[in-house]
């Protein structure tokens, strides 16, 4: 029996795949960076340095190089290190807003200026 369709998946390819989508948000991370629609300090920056880090690890199954894998492995580390340290400073910050009174120097109460009769 002849079928009409020949299915073959090739694992290399999905590896590949993979790779080059990782390859391509690195690209886009860097020229957001440096067009200025997000901040090379903040969090969805460290997010996409993350992603594209381990994209680009799961690619290295398919062919492996040592530097490379060094290179990804030091983008995913610092770039979670930085994800933490600023997911904890945000909410070092949120808490602080939290518990902060205002003092009486801000509770100034100003009363409406009086318009004086001019005689």
């Amino acid at each position: 029996m002849t079928t009409l369709f020949s299915y073959s998946f090739d694992i290399h390819f999905l590896f590949n795949a993979i790779g080059v989508f990782g390859s391509l948000t690195y690209i886009l991370g860097f020229g957001m960076v440096q067009t200025r629609v997000v901040c090379g300090n903040g969090i969805l920056y460290c997010t996409m340095q993350i992603t594209a880090a381990t994209c680009v690890l799961i690619s290295l199954n398919a062919s492996f190089n040592l530097a490379s894998f060094l290179i990804q492995i030091s983008f995913a580390s610092i770039g979670l290190f930085g994800l933490m340290t600023k997911l904890r400073d945000r909410r070092l910050k949120q808490s602080h807003l939290l518990t902060v009174r205002p003092t009486k120097q801000d509770e100034v109460i100003t009363k409406p200026k009086s318009r004086s009769m001019v005689a």
